[in-house]
């Protein structure tokens, strides 16, 4: 499995990833990082939002899991 870090643009944030069975969850935070909480709903490559991710003052991230991988790949901040 392997992943690139996410890439925010003023409404969503994308990652590439490739293996199989990938699986996404998105997760923010909300306290410059100290935490951070899955976005319900938030399961794919890919998130949007309404309004503007960039200058929000949150933090997101992507953890990428695979049913071949114990462990899951987590993108950078963004």
């Amino acid at each position: 499995m392997a992943a690139s870090n996410a890439a925010v643009n003023s409404s969503s944030a994308g990652i590439s990833a490739s293996g199989t069975n990938l699986t996404y969850q998105w997760q923010v935070s909300t306290n410059g990082g100290s935490s951070f909480t899955n976005i319900s709903g938030a399961t794919q490559s890919n998130y949007s939002a309404s309004g503007t991710l960039a200058n929000n003052g949150n933090i997101y991230h992507v953890i990428v899991s695979s049913a071949c991988s114990a462990t899951g790949l987590t993108s950078a901040n963004a």
